[in-house]
């Protein structure tokens, strides 16, 4: 099995929300993107690291959560302090409080795609998550970290956009999932959620496109489609122009 195929797999059935949003199967379907950063024009422009995000240097690290190695040797020391199941749900801290062991263990792998899924989530579901947020790294920032350490990485990208998505930041989040596509366009999940954000913002064209390109790559969950059949136009015709 290709690591990147492991990857998805420890990574599923991730959702955000009330399940509008949803990030993976396990079919493998975004692959490590050593896979397809091929598909990267070379001129794209470098993720620039605002100076309120701080550094990524750090004490230990910075590894890369899609390198073999370091996801094989270096990932359990971490998540065995700073990023156990309570985390991961954003019940309760192991070593402090829950978004404090969520930063350790997002700047020792930056783009920890499961710390990020929660990161995504933790302000919409914890209570003191502004009282937590204050005087450390905004949820945003971990994400322009990751970005930064590895623009590559089409889950980062995958999961920025969901987040942008559910804060309403709708240009911004089309960009991210933009990228994600190019970085892999036969992602399921990538299609999905890009089509979610053009039904929200009255594209329906392309939702349709995007909804139907989802569905042929097998993705499993109706809720895009049941949307667009009661919006009669989910049996549209696309334009191949």
């Amino acid at each position: 099995m290709k690591f990147g195929k492991i990857l998805s797999a420890y990574f599923c059935g991730i959702l955000l929300s009330s399940g509008s949003l949803l990030i993976a199967d396990d079919s493998g379907s975004y692959a490590n993107d050593t896979e397809s950063s091929s598909r990267i024009p070379t001129n794209e422009p470098v993720e620039v690291l605002p100076m309120e995000c701080g550094t990524l240097a750090n004490h230990y690290g910075p590894f890369d959560y899609t390198n073999y190695e370091h996801y094989s040797t270096k990932l359990q020391i971490v998540e065995a302090e700073h990023f156990t199941p309570n985390i991961e749900a954003l019940v309760s801290g192991n070593t402090t409080y829950v978004l404090g062991d969520i930063e350790y263990t997002l700047r020792t792998f930056p783009n920890h795609h499961r710390a990020l899924a929660a990161v995504s989530k933790f302000e919409f579901q914890v209570e003191d998550a502004q009282e937590q947020i204050e005087g450390g790294l905004s949820p945003e920032c971990f994400f322009k970290r990751a970005v930064a350490f590895k623009p590559l990485d089409g889950v980062v990208r995958l999961i920025y956009g969901t987040y942008l998505h559910k804060k309403k930041k709708f240009t911004a989040a089309a960009n991210q999932y933009q990228k994600a596509l190019k970085i892999n366009p036969n992602s399921a999940e990538v299609h999905y959620n890009i089509a979610l954000l053009y039904l929200d913002t009255g594209k329906t064209t392309l939702a349709v496109e995007h909804g139907h390109k989802a569905y042929e790559l097998g993705y499993p969950l109706p809720g895009l489609k049941d949307k667009l059949v009661k919006q009669g136009v989910w049996g549209t015709t696309i334009s191949q122009n």
